[in-house]
């Protein structure tokens, strides 16, 4: 069991996230910033993220193995716009949106890339 232990705590030590603020709104605040994950010899970009100029969050992708995993985008007044989730590349899973209030718009349901189910609600969109 320590041999386990110790292995586990020595695998942690050599990984390490590398936060890149790759460019900035005009008042000097990030507008994206890229992490990294450092194994090793090895540099994975694992999330992206971009703000609006008053720092909330505007979109966020998430990834595995260089994949992506989810696609988040928000409105200005930090309520969610839209969320995609990927299974290897490929849209699996629910893709929703809202509209600026909040309310859930329209729900896809995908597997491995193809449309499966749609359902829309009654909420009126604010675009």
């Amino acid at each position: 069991m320590k041999i386990i232990f110790l292995f586990l705590l020595s695998s942690f030590m050599y990984s390490e996230e590398i936060k890149v603020a790759s460019s900035f709104h005009e008042n000097q605040t990030p507008e994206t910033i890229l992490t990294y994950r450092q194994d090793g010899n090895s540099i994975s970009l694992i999330n992206s993220t971009s703000y609006y100029v008053n720092n909330k969050k505007s979109y966020e992708a998430k990834y595995l193995e260089e994949l992506p995993t989810s696609k988040t985008w928000w409105f200005s007044n930090g309520k969610r716009k839209k969320k995609i989730t990927f299974k290897n590349g490929k849209i699996n899973g629910k893709w929703t949106t809202w509209n600026i209030k909040g309310e859930k718009l329209i729900e896809k349901t995908y597997y491995n890339g193809e449309l499966i189910r749609t359902v829309e609600s009654k909420a009126k969109s604010d675009y």
